[in-house]
């Protein structure tokens, strides 16, 4: 269920940040928290920190997923969206705003209210 994607992101908070980090409570990356909250196996590990990963966590992404048309609104929801020149990230969304591995505070964390970044694509998981 969504919801239990939300409550898994939610168990990450203060995991320490790192590229191609996988294990909750010891490291995470966005593609990390993302896979371990939706209990996803096989995640990829060709991309980087910074630069377009869009085109391989789509594809990846709707292998396992629905995605979605119109507004992101409900928990358990997973985004990718572009947080800089560059910059794309994966956020799951919770009842009150979004959880994410954020490089910058070195940790995931919890970010209250609507995303500030652009939302390039959401995806809901199959059958849910």
């Amino acid at each position: 269920m969504n919801s239990d994607i939300a409550k898994r992101a939610l168990h990450c908070l203060g995991t320490p940040f790192r590229l191609y980090g996988r294990t909750p409570g010891v490291a995470l990356d966005c593609v990390g928290l993302a896979g371990y909250a939706a209990e996803l196996v096989d995640l990829p590990h060709d991309y980087t920190f910074r630069g377009k990963f869009d085109e391989k966590i789509c594809a990846y992404m709707e292998q396992n997923f629905s995605r979605l048309s119109g507004p992101v609104i409900e928990a358990g929801v997973i985004a990718l969206v572009e947080c800089g020149p560059r910059q794309q990230h994966l956020m799951v969304k919770t009842a009150d705003g979004w959880v994410h591995a954020h490089a910058g505070l070195g940790r995931v964390v919890h970010m209250a209210g609507v995303s500030p970044w652009a939302v390039l694509a959401a995806w809901r998981k199959m059958g849910d």
